[in-house]
């Protein structure tokens, strides 16, 4: 099987580094059985808890890490592997390794970590399958948070992708060209394939030399089944378009988009917009990863958010 360069529902790296609570308790892990599949989680930090749902799909939790973790210092963070993806085991095949399986997996996740109603927190493609839940289970969601969503349709698909192609440089295009001719990419090739996700992800930054800060590193279960596993979700769902749908999500929801973002913060902001019950934050001088680059304006903006709704009669 080919490796493609990754696309833009597929921006997202893994990074491998000790996370322990501000505290310094180490965290708290487990396995949840769900239907053929044992889910791995990842828990730190204590107060209300935020359930964070990592992008792809074929990649899993660790890229989030150990920038997402800043949300522990106020809040229990509960990150989680996807099935057949990192730590979490289950075979690459539908019906489970799907859109609705993965929605349906999150809420047995929830079920079994006794979560009555989640602050439901996604990045990328995560935010995808966040929104997808918001609609599926509206009881089960006490807020949504959108970080660097992908598009929930094809209005600004192609804006997107003309977006990167610009700001990849010429020496990473040649780059890139180059380490997808190999066969260490073909038989995908741990390093080789890291290499290649390490030029992609420049182009995703406002500034391409934070794109350093990352630590790529893909664990052997996500080499072996991402991109089967991102065949799997997004093939079936076609020319998907949640767009009409999105007014029926209720739930207090907070948009946050990078201004250097190759996919359009008016994309971001139209999808506040459509939402019954949503702001919209704009970083600037932010691209896709603003955990990276801009956590100074990220993190209070989702405390303020979440606060505000605790004070609320």
């Amino acid at each position: 099987m080919s490796y493609s360069r990754p696309r833009l529902w597929t921006l997202g790296i893994v990074l491998f580094a000790a996370c322990t609570s501000p505290a310094g308790a180490p965290p708290e892990e487990g396995f949840v059985e769900v239907d053929g599949a044992r889910l791995f989680y990842r828990a730190i930090g204590e107060g209300e808890t935020i359930v964070v749902v990592h992008g792809g799909p074929g990649l899993d939790h660790t890229y989030l890490l150990p920038g997402m973790a800043r949300l522990a210092e106020t809040h229990r963070v509960i990150f989680y592997d996807q099935r057949a993806l990192g730590r979490s085991s289950g075979e690459t095949a539908a019906p489970g390794v799907s859109f609705d399986g993965y929605v349906e997996d999150l809420d047995r996740l929830r079920e079994a970590l006794g979560i009555e109603a989640m602050n439901l927190l996604g990045h990328s493609w995560g935010a995808f399958l966040a929104t997808g839940y918001a609609l599926r289970h509206p009881e089960n969601l006490a807020s949504l948070i959108l970080v660097s969503p992908v598009e929930p349709g094809r209005r600004y698909l192609a804006r997107a992708a003309q977006n990167q192609r610009a700001r990849q440089t010429t020496r990473d295009s040649a780059l890139l060209d180059s380490l997808m001719s190999t066969p260490a990419v073909q038989n995908r090739e741990p390093g080789a394939i890291n290499a290649v996700f390490r030029v992609s992800f420049r182009s995703t930054f406002s500034d391409p030399t934070r794109a350093e800060d990352l630590v790529v590193d893909f664990p052997e279960r996500t080499i072996a089944n991402g991109s089967q596993v991102a065949s799997l979700v997004m093939g079936p769902l076609g020319d998907y378009d949640l767009w009409g749908q999105l007014g029926g999500i209720t739930a207090p929801t907070l948009v946050v988009h990078g201004d250097r973002d190759p996919i359009p913060a008016d994309m971001a902001r139209a999808m506040a917009d459509s939402l019954v019950n949503a702001e919209f934050v704009l970083l600037e001088e932010a691209g896709h990863f603003p955990f990276v680059e801009r956590p100074d304006v990220l993190f209070p903006s989702i405390e303020r958010f979440l606060a505000d709704l605790r004070s609320e009669p």
